[in-house]
């Protein structure tokens, strides 16, 4: 019966209620499932506008910065807060939603 479940549901992990075998393996995958789910956005942002970037990096994980153009650009990674950053957004990386971080790589 167990092996049946296993089978179809691929994220299901056994654990045992007498000795916590798998628990480390069942913490992994519930902390996996439950990661907020990211959007991966491109931004111009002026030199002058520091306190964008600030906020960038409260609310999202920046990827890439580059600081040498103007304005500079920005790479993150945030949950799906765009209306905030409205003005700045170059792109949105098309498919973009993921969980691990993977997401720029893609025209």
């Amino acid at each position: 019966m167990l092996t049946r479940f296993l089978e179809r549901q691929p994220a299901g992990v056994a654990l045992s209620a007498i000795n916590g075998e798998a628990c480390r393996r069942c913490c992994a995958e519930l902390g996996s499932q439950l990661r907020p789910i990211r959007e991966f956005i491109e931004l111009a942002v002026p030199h002058g506008q520091a306190s964008v970037i600030a906020r960038l990096h409260e609310v999202g994980q920046v990827i890439e910065r580059h600081y040498e153009g103007k304005p500079g650009t920005v790479k993150c990674a945030s949950r799906p807060i765009h209306e905030e950053f409205a003005p700045f957004i170059v792109r949105e990386v098309a498919g973009s939603v993921a969980k691990d971080g993977a997401g720029f790589g893609q025209p």
